[in-house]
């Protein structure tokens, strides 16, 4: 037992200082949730358990059990990655991060009264249907703040980082940066989709265009960068004038964050055509629309079976020139993309019509 208690010191003294804000958190979280519950829900679960006491005893259990062996193994798994790094206060970068933090926190915690009421479907709403509440505060800063990133970061991302290591990367010493890269995006994925419904998946094409500019950015290819050019930035570009988030507010987070988001897409672009690094060439166009349509399949099937509208492919976007060709019915309206998708490439690649001559001289 001494054995055990020298060699594990630091896992478990990092695990018995998780255990009271754990203790909290899940107290808290409970005392939220039960505000949120329908009576009938309710009623259900004191039947079973007999009284609040009991559901908040076995919440607060739960998250601390948790806590307890995600705070242990992780910290074990993230010292073996060689993440766990020395960590001291210093006065300067302390009173940079509040400086930047505090504001910002104090914005989003303004969702109740701005943002919360104009988004339909989400926790945000529930919150504000059930009243803004101490504990609710309180719960999303323990639990939400500490808890959840406990569990998906400093122990799932670890864990996937350290199966990457161990099954494709046993003969390297440390574990490659991308498999610690890949173990997060796969950590925040898993996360997204337990909090994301089947309307809020990255399955726009301009959603797609966020992570295809990052590929670009990281590994360049040439079929990356025309798919870019030809649909990418269009897509973008018609986003911005023709917006599908119009039903939110002007000043809402949602309308500022996704005209945002689309600008910097035809950005990004413009600037990878103005130095080069992008030439855009009509003989691709064909080997892009390849990948078009190999994108598009699956998600037109998916709008198929749950309803959604995904890369517009199951009714027109509202206001948009999909609209001319509403009258061919669904899915036929999706014809008109080709004229539209002519038109705008006889104008994009018109001043890059000489690329194949410059490219023999």
């Amino acid at each position: 037992m001494r054995k055990f208690l020298t060699q594990y010191r630091a896992p478990l003294r990092f695990t018995l200082a998780l255990l009271p804000v754990a203790a909290a958190a899940g107290y808290l979280v409970i005392r939220y949730q039960l505000a949120l519950y329908d009576p009938a829900t309710l009623a259900a679960m004191l039947a079973q358990l007999g009284s609040t006491a009991v559901l908040l005893a076995v919440g607060t259990a739960q998250t601390v059990v948790y806590a307890a062996v995600c705070g242990f193994f992780g910290y074990l798994l993230a010292e073996k990655l060689g993440l766990m790094r020395p960590f001291r206060l210093e006065k300067r970068p302390l009173l940079r991060t509040l400086a930047v933090s505090l504001p910002l926190g104090l914005l989003f915690s303004l969702d109740y009264w701005t943002f919360g009421v104009w988004l339909p479907g989400t926790a945000v709403q529930t919150s504000a249907a059930a009243g803004l509440t101490v504990w609710g505060w309180l719960s999303a800063i323990l639990y939400g703040g500490v808890m959840e990133e406990l569990f998906m970061r400093l122990f799932l991302m670890s864990l996937l980082a350290f199966l990457g290591w161990r099954l494709f990367f046993r003969r390297e010493k440390q574990p490659p940066t991308r498999v610690i890269v890949a173990a997060n995006v796969l950590a925040a994925l898993l996360f997204a989709a337990g909090e994301y419904n089947l309307g809020r998946l990255p399955l726009h094409l301009c959603a797609m265009a966020v992570y295809i500019c990052a590929l670009h950015a990281w590994r360049g290819g040439a079929l990356t960068g025309q798919f870019l050019y030809a649909f990418c930035m269009p897509g973008a570009v018609f986003a911005l004038i023709f917006p599908d988030w119009g039903y939110y507010p002007a000043l809402h987070f949602m309308s500022a964050s996704s005209f945002v988001i689309h600008g910097l897409i035809v950005t990004y672009v413009v600037m990878q055509v103005a130095a080069r690094d992008i030439v855009p060439d009509v003989k691709k166009c064909p080997q892009c629309l390849g990948l078009m349509l190999a994108l598009a399949l699956p998600v037109y099937i998916f709008d198929r079976i749950t309803g959604t509208n995904y890369m517009f492919l199951n009714w027109p976007s509202p206001g948009s020139p999909l609209e001319w060709f509403a009258f061919l019915g669904s899915p036929g309206f999706v014809l008109g993309y080709l004229p539209i998708l002519a038109a705008v490439w006889a104008v994009m690649y018109y001043p890059f019509r000489r690329t194949g001559e410059n490219k023999k001289q």
